[in-house]
This record gives C-alpha cells, sequence and structure tokens, in this order.
C-alpha cells in the first residue's frame, strides 16, 4: 500500500538527519534516488550529488516522504546488530498472521496492518509499518532517535587545560536515526530483531528494550527464546577445519568457553589470514580446544563462491564479516551489505544454530 500522506514536512532538525544519512550511503544508492525520481546531475561528485537532493527537497519537486521511503529501503542493508529468536512452533497459532492482525487491530493500531507510515526521526521510537506477505513473513519497523557521546580527539591539543596536571577531553553529542526491524517466519518462529550499528553497547540495548516495550501490547515476545548461537560458532570452525572443497566461512577469530568455564580465544594475524593452517604443534592445540570447548565468540568471513566458499554462494566479490558473540545472543555486520547477502549469512547461522 501507499505511504499514509504526511500533514506536514519534517522539523528542521529532522531534515538534517535525513539529509546526513542519505550523505553517508553509497553513491551508487544516492543515484538510484536521483534516477528513481527523474533528478539529472548523476555524472556529478557525491558532495554535488547531495546538493542537487537538497535543491530538489527545498523547491519541493521530490517530497521528504519520497526520501524516508528510499531510507527505509536502504537503511536495513548498512551496519546493524542483530538478535537471532525462536519460537515453538507448536505455538504458531499465538504469532500466525491473522493473529498478529487481530492483536494489532485490538491495541488500536489497525491502520498500520499493510501500511507505512512516513516516520522521519522522531525523539522516541514509533512504529512505521506492519506488513505480512502471502509466505507468511512479517515485518515490523518502527523509527526513531538516538544520541551518543562521540570523542573528538583531533581537536583536543587545542583547548588549554584550566591547570597544570589536567588533561582536557572533548565530546560531541551525535544524532542517529535509528531504525529497528522484526522479520518473522509464521511458518517456522524464526525470529530477527535487527537494528542500526551504534557505537556504544548501553544505547544499543536501550533500543533493543525500548522496541520490545513498543509492541508489547500486542505482539508476544514472551514465547520466543533467543538462539543459541554457540552451535554456530563451533559448526563453521569445524567446516573450515574439515578440508573439504570448499569453506563456508575464513574463521579470523575464535573463543571457546570449557566446562571449568576457562576462557581461550584464537586470533590470526589478519582478515585474510584464518586462525588454522599453524605449525603443527601449535594446530593441535587449537584442534584440541576446539575439539574440548564450547564456542562462546567468533569473527567470521563468509566466503563467495570465486573465494573458496560453497557452490552459487549469492556473497559478491568481498567476504561477509559477521562477529556472533553468542553469550549476548548478537551478530554484528560492520560494513554495509547488499539485501541477499545479509539474508544468506542470517539464513545459514540459525540452521547451523538450530
Amino acid at each position: 500500500m501507499p505511504p499514509v500522506p504526511r500533514e506536514r514536512a519534517p522539523s528542521p532538525a529532522a531534515q538534517e538527519l535525513l539529509l546526513k544519512h542519505l550523505a553517508e550511503l553509497r553513491s551508487d544508492l544516492v543515484r538510484d534516488l536521483m534516477r528513481e525520481n527523474g533528478i539529472k546531475g548523476l555524472s556529478s561528485t557525491k558532495d554535488h550529488l547531495i546538493e542537487l537532493v537538497k535543491n530538489e527537497l527545498r523547491d519541493r519537486r521530490l517530497s521528504w516522504d519520497t526520501l524516508i521511503a528510499f531510507l527505509d529501503r536502504q537503511e536495513p542493508n548498512g551496519k546493524q546488530r542483530v538478535l537471532m529468536y525462536q519460537a515453538p512452533v507448536a505455538q504458531k497459532d499465538s504469532y500466525s498472521v491473522a493473529a498478529l492482525n487481530d492483536a494489532l487491530e485490538q491495541a488500536g493500531h489497525g491502520e498500520l496492518w499493510n501500511a507505512t507510515v512516513p516516520i522521519a526521526a522522531p525523539e522516541e521510537l514509533e512504529l512505521s509499518s506492519v506488513r505480512a506477505d502471502d509466505r507468511g513473513q512479517v515485518e515490523i519497523l518502527a523509527i526513531g532517535r538516538r544520541r551518543y557521546r562521540h570523542r573528538v580527539r583531533e581537536l583536543e591539543d587545542q583547548v588549554a587545560p584550566p591547570k597544570a596536571g589536567m588533561e582536557v577531553q572533548l565530546y560531541e553529542w551525535v544524532d542517529v536515526r535509528a531504525w529497528v526491524r522484526a522479520d518473522l517466519s509464521t511458518d517456522t518462529g524464526a525470529l530477527n530483531l535487527r537494528a542500526v550499528l551504534l557505537p556504544q553497547d548501553k544505547v544499543q540495548r536501550e533500543l533493543f528494550e525500548d522496541f520490545v516495550a513498543l509492541i508489547s501490547d500486542w505482539f508476544p515476545m514472551d514465547l520466543f527464546q533467543p538462539l543459541d548461537l554457540r552451535k554456530a560458532i563451533k559448526a563453521l570452525h569445524d567446516d573450515e577445519c574439515a578440508g573439504g572443497a570448499y569453506s563456508e566461512a575464513r574463521v579470523q577469530q575464535v573463543g571457546y568457553d570449557d566446562a571449568s568455564g576457562r576462557k581461550a580465544t584464537i586470533r590470526s594475524a589478519s582478515a585474510s589470514q584464518s586462525v588454522n593452517g599453524a605449525p603443527p604443534s601449535y594446530q593441535a592445540a587449537i584442534d584440541a580446544v576446539r575439539a574440548s570447548g564450547e564456542g562462546s565468540d567468533g569473527n567470521f568471513y563468509f566466503l563467495p563462491t570465486a573465494g573458496g566458499g560453497p557452490p552459487g554462494c549469492p556473497i559478491g566479490k568481498d567476504p561477509v564479516r559477521v562477529i556472533i558473540k553468542a553469550g549476548r545472543g548478537r551478530l554484528d555486520f560492520t560494513k554495509p551489505h547488499h539485501r541477499a547477502e545479509l539474508a544468506h549469512v542470517l539464513h545459514r547461522i540459525r540452521v547451523l544454530a538450530t
């Protein structure tokens, strides 16, 4: 369905934040926005592309709603943190498409079902849409704003300390247009909570908590339990050590816990080097830790077919890096990736963790 029309333009602060996020996208994506809306000047530099978009917005030839819809479509392929959950299939009637539709209606949000409200960057999280397709896939989107402190080290030497023996530390407040998406398969009970990756764990945790609170009056979150990512860590390391014709991922760093609580971390020298393939004595120690320990965390590079990955893999030229923290039940993607690449990696980790 088309977006619900906006009664007035976003506030100046929200407009500035929307343009900031547009400027953070790759140049080819900014050109996509321009191409979709008939804006000329595609051969310009990125800074000039942004200026051309600003001019279109100022002259009302491009609406803010169109820009918001474009960002909503592109930002989920960017840097993000993912929490993976699973609900019992035996209770699928409680989270079926029909059950969620009814619950949303009873909670007073029925107008959001298969509709979209173009939300710029409100102070608090707000629901933008709840969508369901004919395959039983449900997507819930919320948009808000988050603020964190960023240290500005490069300017600290320009400020004189008030007296000897002191040092100056400078910080700036940074606002982020924060998005959170819940992707649910009502057939299998698989749920991924995905959110923009923030640089501070406290702010990130609060963003997820606020999202869960936002949907708590109609979504049965209590049925969903965190997925055991320890299995996926172990499976990815075992796969690379098996020495087959291909490996699903290169293991650059991996951590294990043993039954007594001791922790071991193995790390290679660079992203292009695996932890495996060490001299025999050292490799024997790695294998012993892998055999007796339980995966706790890891830094993995899922490989394209041309780079040693499995046949038919949808990953493009560059590997997809994912950081797995089993104890915290989370995945971090530290770079933007194509939608198909993210979907592939999320699917494979879920399969390996189940």
